[in-house]
């Protein structure tokens, strides 16, 4: 992988549980680490759902070999929040590509 290939900056995310005041648990999101990456929109969609417009991007992250990153996990780049759907990690263990969506 070329460095330069690498431009945006991300931020991956992982969920933690906490409980609330009354003892209910809480989804919060604790960032793991920054990194550089190389972000591909590939494909959105469009569609109609009980009178409800509802639309989704699809990315392709491309980033360095990472342990540990899960589909349970979440990537925010700039304002926008991405939740990973697959992570594919290379044969040769330089890099990994997490296909991510978007709701828009």
């Amino acid at each position: 992988m070329r460095a330069g290939q690498l431009r945006h900056r991300v931020t991956l995310q992982e969920p933690t549980t906490t409980q609330d005041e009354f003892g209910a648990p809480v989804v919060t999101w604790a960032d793991v680490a920054t990194v550089w990456a190389r972000v591909e929109t590939t494909s959105g969609d469009e569609s109609i759902d009980m009178g409800r417009a509802s639309a989704s991007l699809t990315h392709t992250i491309t980033i360095r070999q990472r342990p540990g990153v899960l589909p349970t996990w979440r990537v925010l780049w700039n304002a926008r929040v991405l939740e990973i759907a697959a992570v594919v990690a290379d044969n040769v263990g330089r890099e990994m590509v997490l296909n991510c969506t978007e709701a828009v």
